[in-house]
């Protein structure tokens, strides 16, 4: 062999050795990278993963845990077959208008069924009162275990709703209030969950609350006292309210999602052709081949160590106040918009949790124009007469203003302006409203 033939050998035997090692210390050194940023979360006090959340998110004290008592509520729940779905609210029904009486015959079957479910019902007051409720018994990726009954759970939600409208249709005020209140505790227990899928229930559950609260007090006058209870109640669930723990729990998930990618145990592939709505663009070869680039190439470590640094923003938006979270949630979008494509996990997952912060602004106004609403219905108990202005000094998630208050032919509405920022008069399609008309 010539010298010129055995020095090509060596340096193409050389390459073949340096390369893996140069390929082998690339991957390293990112993988070193990502675990020194979770390490520095963690130095924080967050769970970066599922199993670190489970431990994080304290089981209630044994026999303390209300979903115990829900299960029990709804074991006793009696099905009227196909008279309940000529009720309103848990059936197909439609109720009066907002003030209108309900029909005798509406309220004989109301009261016909309420009387049968007493038992249960009696439980979900029980069970909306206590302190704990955890319904997510078990958190990992692949095991996670949310305690069934979701249907159970929507249905005692309606049975609050409708014992709400009943009993201020009746003139009780006392039983209206203190329905609500259940009402209300059923929102709040949800509140603190880390996971997105039960935390979204909170919200049509205080949609159901909230309809059952304008309805009441567009029928009858609460007294101080049953006022300040459904009050006491609507503030204590705009304190629980907990965003940055679904943050949290979002974040330790996708965190072992990134992890069973790397391990080969989640596909990638529908993952990468994913766009922000979450649809999947038919991935088949072009996934494969994105997946294979994704792993071996090391965009893997660099998407996540992307995320982190976004998510780790994204939970201090979520502690700022709420008019100038607006504003910063507004320029971290375009942020998160303008992500590589390359980096498509921490792209769409950190565009979905923007969406999760726009969602709780809307709620805590929900939650806000309902205070408001009482503390115009205190100002009317002890004045006789509605006031001018709103007795309240609660502002605006979207500008920071105190909520708008109107005045109308047969009683008010206090609103917030929404996320477009446009007052559009209390207009119940464009503004987020709460309506009263007595």
């Amino acid at each position: 062999m010539s010298a010129k033939a055995s020095r090509r050998l060596r340096t193409q035997l050389i390459v073949v050795l340096i390369l893996p090692a140069l390929y082998t210390a690339y991957r390293y050194t990112l993988h070193r990278m990502v675990e020194s940023k979770l390490d520095a979360i963690r130095q924080q006090g967050y769970p970066v993963t599922l199993a670190e959340l489970d431990k994080w998110y304290p089981q209630p004290p044994p026999g303390e845990n209300a979903v115990e008592v829900y299960q029990e509520a709804f074991a006793h729940n009696v099905k009227l077959g196909d008279e309940e779905l000529l009720l309103p609210v848990v059936g197909h029904a439609k109720l009066p208008p907002r003030g209108e009486p309900l029909s005798q015959g509406m309220r004989e079957s109301i009261a016909q069924y309420l009387k049968t479910n007493q038992e249960s019902i009696a439980l979900l007051h029980k069970a909306t009162a206590m302190p704990y409720c955890r319904v997510v018994s078990h958190l990992s990726i692949s095991k996670t275990s949310i305690v069934p009954g979701a249907s159970d759970r929507w249905l005692a939600a309606h049975q609050l709703e409708l014992e709400a409208i009943y009993a201020a249709d009746s003139g009780d005020g006392g039983s209206a209030a203190a329905a609500l209140v259940a009402s209300l505790g059923l929102v709040r227990q949800f509140s603190k969950e880390p996971l997105a899928d039960p935390w979204f229930a909170q919200q049509p559950y205080f949609g159901l609350a909230s309809f059952a609260l304008e309805r009441a007090l567009s029928r009858t006058q609460l007294d101080s006292n049953q006022l300040a209870s459904v009050s006491s109640a609507l503030a204590a669930t705009e304190s629980s309210v907990a965003i940055d723990h679904v943050l949290l729990g979002e974040f330790a998930w996708n965190n072992d999602v990134f992890s069973e990618i790397r391990q080969g145990r989640e596909p990638a592939g529908p993952l990468l052709t994913m766009d922000f709505k979450g649809d999947s663009h038919n991935p088949g070869w072009r996934g494969l081949l994105l997946a294979i680039v994704y792993r071996l190439a090391g965009i893997e470590d660099f998407d996540q160590l992307n995320y982190l640094h976004l998510e780790s923003i994204a939970i201090l938006i979520a502690r700022e106040p709420l008019a100038q979270r607006i504003t910063t949630l507004n320029a971290f979008e375009q942020q998160v918009r303008g992500t590589s494509a390359q980096l498509p996990l921490s792209r769409l997952d950190s565009y979905v949790t923007c969406q999760y912060l726009r969602l709780d602004a809307k709620y805590i106004a929900r939650l806000r124009v309902a205070q408001a609403g009482l503390s115009v219905e205190s100002y009317r108990s002890e004045h006789g007469q509605l006031p001018d202005a709103p007795p309240s000094n609660l502002t605006d998630p979207f500008d920071g203003q105190p909520l708008r208050y109107k005045k109308l032919a047969k009683g008010y509405v206090v609103y917030s302006v929404g996320e477009d920022g446009k007052d559009d008069g209390g207009d119940e399609k464009k503004d987020i409203t709460f309506t009263v008309e007595r």
